[in-house]
């Protein structure tokens, strides 16, 4: 993501950082522009990567397991690295 210097803190820099290596949404990117505009906190289940995430998996951010990218295709059928319980 690139932005503006001026609508950026260091906290949220920071934040931008360290929220690169985890499991991000549409709903997480959207509630990252609406953050941007002063609008964030409307959609409990999306977390603005301004601010620190969760580390989460997918069932958690509510990924379809099929969709999920922490699973593996291997001959046709989908085997996760996650339990899904």
């Amino acid at each position: 993501m690139i932005a503006p210097n001026k609508v950026l803190t260091k906290e949220s820099r920071v934040n931008l950082e360290r929220n690169t290596q985890k499991l991000v949404t549409g709903t997480d990117v959207y509630e990252t522009v609406a953050d941007f505009v002063g609008a964030a906190g409307a959609r409990p289940w999306a977390h603005s990567l301004l601010r620190p995430m969760p580390s989460r998996t997918c069932k958690e951010a509510g990924i379809n397991v099929h969709a999920c990218p922490c699973s593996l295709w291997d001959g046709g059928s989908t085997k996760s690295r996650i339990a899904w319980k």
